[in-house]
C-alpha cells in the first residue's frame, strides 16, 4: 500500500499548520505536530489515515502486477479505485473484451490503434472499401503502396506486425447495409462481451441498423462522426441505456476532412470506451451515457 503516483502532498507552515494533499481533489488536514505529514513521508499510516486515503482514492492498494506496457500499467494504477486490491479484473477485461469496429477510415483506424495500445486483444474489423490516395491524409497504417488493396487486409497484416500485444484480429471485407450483414459477423459465443463501434458514415441509416441489432444481441454500442467544425461521439448504449432510433433524414456526407479532427474525435471516443469498460474499477468523474460534441474552432479556448 502506497500513495498513488499522481498524489502529492506538502506541509504549509504559513497557513494554519495544514498538510495539503493533492489527488483527484485537494484535501487540507489540520496537522499541528506534522503527524500526518510524517506518515505520508514514510508510507506508514494509522488506521484513521488509511481509511481517509482509501475513501478518497489516494493510495495504490494493488497486491499483484500484470503484463502490459509499463506506462499503461502506471496509468491504470493511478486511475483505479483504492479499494481495488487485485489486477485480475483489469487483466480479464483487456483479454476477453471483444470489439467489432465497422468502418476502417479516419476515425476507425484511430480507435483501433488506441484500443490496441491500451492493451485490448480481440477485434473484428469490417470494411468493404479499398485504400485510395484520398484516404492518406487522415487514415492510419495505410501507405501509398497500399492503394487499390483491401483496407481490412492491410490493417490485419500491419497491426499484427507492430502490436506489442498478443492480439487476435478477424477481418471482414464487407459493406454493412442491413441486419443480415451484421449477423454474418457477430460473435457466436453468447458469453462473449462485445462492444460494437460504428465509424462508418454510409449508408445514412446505418447507425439505426447497427443500434437495433446491438440491442437485440445485447451488445454494447457506440458511434462517432466528424465534420468540418465538429466531432460527435454518441452516448454508450447498453442494457442500462438502450438505443433509440434517431432521425438521419438531414444527414449528409462531407468531402473535406483532415487528420487532426479525426484524431481528436477518435482518441476521445477511445477514452470513452475505456472509461466505460473499467467504470466499476476506475475513479470516474465523467458521464458516459451522454453525447459529446467537440467544437474544433473553440477547442482549447
Amino acid at each position: 500500500m502506497k500513495l498513488k503516483e499522481n498524489t502529492t502532498y506538502h506541509y504549509d507552515d504559513d497557513s494554519e499548520c495544514l498538510t495539503i494533499i493533492n489527488g483527484t481533489k485537494m484535501y487540507s488536514i489540520k496537522d499541528t505536530n506534522q503527524k500526518y505529514h510524517w506518515m505520508l513521508q514514510h508510507n506508514l499510516f494509522s488506521d484513521e489515515m488509511k481509511a481517509f486515503l482509501l475513501k478518497n482514492n489516494l493510495i495504490d492498494n494493488l497486491s499483484d502486477d500484470m503484463t502490459v506496457n509499463s506506462r499503461s500499467w502506471f496509468y491504470f494504477r493511478d486511475r483505479l479505485l483504492s479499494t481495488v486490491k487485485s489486477a485480475r479484473p483489469i487483466k480479464n477485461i483487456l483479454k476477453n473484451q471483444c470489439f467489432i469496429i465497422i468502418g476502417c477510415g479516419g476515425i476507425g483506424t484511430v480507435v483501433l490503434d488506441n484500443l490496441i495500445r491500451m492493451g485490448f486483444e480481440n477485434f473484428t474489423i469490417v470494411d468493404g472499401d479499398i485504400v485510395e490516395k484520398s484516404n492518406l491524409n487522415r487514415q492510419l497504417f495505410y501507405t501509398c503502396y497500399d492503394v487499390g488493396q483491401s483496407k481490412v487486409k492491410i490493417l490485419k497484416d500491419r497491426l499484427q506486425q507492430y502490436s506489442f500485444n498478443d492480439i487476435k484480429i478477424h477481418s471482414c471485407k464487407k459493406y454493412i447495409k442491413n441486419s443480415t450483414d451484421l449477423a454474418s459477423i457477430a460473435y457466436d459465443e453468447s458469453e462473449k462481451k462485445v462492444l460494437v463501434v460504428n465509424c462508418a458514415d454510409t449508408p445514412f441509416d446505418l447507425v439505426n441498423v447497427i443500434g437495433n441489432f446491438c440491442m437485440q444481441k445485447k451488445y454494447t454500442f457506440v458511434y462517432a462522426g466528424v465534420g468540418i467544425e465538429t466531432g460527435t461521439i454518441s452516448p454508450i448504449y447498453d442494457g442500462k441505456n438502450p438505443y433509440k432510433v434517431i432521425d438521419v433524414s438531414k444527414e449528409r456526407t462531407l468531402t473535406g476532412s483532415i487528420s487532426s479532427n479525426n484524431m481528436i474525435t477518435g482518441a476521445m471516443l477511445s477514452q470513452k470506451i475505456m472509461d466505460y469498460l473499467f467504470k466499476q474499477y476506475f475513479v470516474l468523474n465523467k458521464e458516459i451515457y451522454k453525447e459529446n460534441i467537440i467544437t474544433f474552432d473553440k477547442f482549447g479556448n
